[in-house]
């Protein structure tokens, strides 16, 4: 089967619009009433998840909960419908964690989380990278903000008071309904594989930029185009330096998810962003105009972004990665609302005002400057390495994925133990089989539950999570003499 085809792409999308639609939400817990009740709440969090996250997690929330209680209080008085900075999403980890909300998906969730950033963490050790400054552990999950779609806090240093013990652990969350639809759990590779890893080492975003800037100036096909911004000629590069280096932290979070998942993390993004689409305006598009101020890029953008990192994978097989590309064009050929320009605009009492029109070859040009600059230059902040090095999608991984796509066609549950040419099978591969899978044949329920069941196996073998005193699962690692004893 030929799994680029996507032949059931379309009927993915109508089946997931439900699900953005949804106003499911994780209700508004009142942990702030007392200090002792807040206390208390936190106290529990040391029975309840692993060691290595009492220092680097639980100490500095009792830490704030203890000096800064009224200043918290006061705040969520004042704003009862705010998260108190990342605050409530934290207590909201221990208590779903606690309560056995959502189980099964929450431990599925847990496990496709702990891969994608023990992944980080373990190719950092091996590879001889420093550690991370900031988050030196996987993070937490929370379900919630059926708004806000899925999103993450980093860990970036101390959070909102001063003199707090650092925060090392980030909480990544998605909406309630997005559990039961796996095709949108292909979100979490752009959350933890992006955002989370991008944000846990000082001066690598900032570097980002800087490289990318440096190769959109330099590029001769861009040199004598221009863009029309607020009514004036502007020089097509310095625009686009500009708007990339504006949009990096989603842009290069994206790319992360593409070497992370693969050609997954690409449809998955697709579905999200058409059905979001088709929530707000009532038309099945991927849209080719977004606000000025907007940090993410245009819709359209981003699915050709996955397209060009894609095919230019070196470790995966250029007719494969070639055959990829080209089904991730035709979902924008096919979705895209304007094929002529892109657009950014500025919302105003009167309507949208254009600000800005950037002829549809020439960004699509910067696009593909952007998508190589990001994925495969060596970086200083990762000492020389490039982001592809840390993880890429390679043929061993496509492989397993179609086989994972063809057990769940076949409506199977994709076993976990690794085939006798297939190498160690992670939550990674279960989530984008199940994409393509989808994609293919959109049996949602079906498809999703098997996926799920697979990933709670995972999970039962994650050492972490059941109390062994390690940092991450990867510091359980065997060194062979030689790779196996049997034949190959």
């Amino acid at each position: 089967m030929d799994f680029t085809e996507l032949r059931d792409f379309d009927s993915l999308v109508e089946k997931t619009l439900p699900t953005v639609k949804s106003k499911d939400d994780f209700k508004n817990m009142n942990y702030f009433g007392t200090k002792q009740k807040l206390l208390s709440h936190i106290y529990e969090g040391y029975t309840i998840l692993p060691l290595v996250y009492h220092k680097t997690f639980l100490d500095p929330l009792k830490y704030i909960a203890t000096n800064f209680y009224e200043e918290l209080r006061g705040y969520t008085k004042r704003y009862p419908n705010s998260n108190a900075g990342p605050f409530r999403e934290w207590l909201d980890s221990i208590y779903q964690h606690k309560s056995g909300y959502l189980l099964k998906y929450t431990r599925a969730f847990e496990e496709s989380i702990a891969d994608l950033y023990d992944g980080f963490l373990s190719m950092e050790e091996r590879i001889n990278i420093k550690p991370p400054d900031y988050e030196k552990f996987s993070p937490l999950v929370r379900w919630g903000g059926r708004d806000a779609g899925p999103y993450t806090y980093p860990a970036t240093g101390p959070p909102i008071y001063p003199d707090t013990p650092e925060m090392n652990v980030a909480v990544v969350s998605m909406p309630p309904a997005y559990a039961q639809n796996i095709a949108l759990w292909a979100a979490i590779g752009h959350e933890t594989g992006g955002h989370d890893v991008l944000h846990a080492d000082k001066g690598l975003l900032n570097e980002l930029e800087d490289v990318t800037t440096k190769q959109i100036m330099k590029e001769e096909k861009l040199k004598g185009h221009q863009v029309m911004y607020n009514g004036r000629q502007l020089p097509l590069a310095d625009f686009a330096a500009g708007y990339w280096k504006y949009t990096m932290d989603e842009t290069a979070s994206d790319v992360c998810g593409l070497l992370n998942l693969g050609p997954a993390a690409g449809i998955g993004l697709a579905v999200l962003l058409i059905s979001i689409t088709e929530m707000r305006t009532g038309k099945r598009n991927l849209v080719s105009s977004g606000r000025l101020s907007d940090v993410h890029p245009i819709h359209a953008i981003r699915v050709l972004l996955a397209a060009d990192v894609i095919r230019n994978i070196p470790d995966l097989d250029a007719h494969v990665a070639g055959m990829w590309a080209d089904a991730l064009e035709g979902i924008v050929d096919k979705y895209i609302d304007n094929k002529n320009e892109y657009v950014l605009y500025t919302q105003t009492e009167s309507g949208k005002e254009k600000n800005t029109e950037i002829p549809y070859d020439d960004m699509r040009n910067t696009v593909k400057i952007v998508a190589k600059t990001l994925a495969f230059t060596p970086l200083m902040s990762l000492e020389g390495h490039s982001l592809s090095e840390i993880n890429t999608w390679a043929n061993s991984d496509e492989t397993i994925a179609l086989r994972i796509a063809n057990e769940l066609l076949d409506k199977k549950e994709p076993s976990i133990i690794s085939g006798k040419y297939e190498d160690t099978i992670y939550a990674a591969h279960i989530i984008s089989g199940a994409v393509i899978a989808l994609a293919n044949m959109a049996d949602l329920q079906t498809t999703t539950d098997l996926a799920i069941n697979a990933l709670n196996k995972m999970y039962d073998t994650n050492h972490v999570f059941h109390g062994f005193p390690f940092r991450f699962r990867s510091d359980v690692y065997v060194h062979n003499l030689v790779s196996s004893f049997k034949e190959d």
